[in-house]
């Protein structure tokens, strides 16, 4: 008969905590990818009634040289269609063929970058923004760099996605 040796007690103790690790993992990972995603018509409802948590009107940026709304563009389903950002200067005027630049991310989940927007000037400060997609509940930043007349400014719009 065998017997167990400290070594012995210690490679089985280390295998059980790899396979119990394995495991723990495999849970994780399939939890994190089933995570619920938000439906666009129920996000433009959201935002509609009023129910999104979110600071999307009139924020100012960070220097008070401008002042910034996002809404959606809706379809006739509801669905949303894209986004539209508004610039402003502080006196509520449309700024003069400003330029933007776009990023959206997770501050509960900084390894979890959002998509790479894209922002087209159609006229009087408003831009339509293309790839902004909320596909995971969270709260969500949506940062915009704004330039305009060598004055360059940033805010963030937040969302809270249930």
């Amino acid at each position: 008969m065998r017997r167990l040796t400290l070594t012995m007690i210690a490679m089985k103790c280390w295998r059980l905590r790899s396979l119990t690790l394995a495991v723990i993992l495999v849970a994780t990972s399939a939890a994190w990818l089933t995570v619920r995603r938000p439906e666009s018509a129920a996000l433009a409802q959201m935002i509609r009634t009023g129910k999104l948590v979110a600071q999307v009107n009139n924020v100012p940026s960070h220097n008070r040289h401008y002042r910034a709304s996002l809404r959606p563009e809706l379809t006739a389903a509801g669905q949303i269609a894209d986004w539209r950002v508004l610039i402003e200067t502080p006196d509520g005027k449309a700024a003069a063929r400003p330029t933007i630049v776009i990023h959206s991310w997770m501050p509960d989940a900084p390894s979890l970058l959002g998509d790479q927007p894209k922002a087209f000037y159609l006229a009087d400060g408003a831009f339509r923004v293309d790839g902004l997609r909320f596909d995971r509940a969270g709260w969500w930043n949506v940062s915009v760099t704004i330039s305009n007349v060598g004055v360059t400014d940033s805010l963030a719009f937040n969302l809270i996605v249930p």
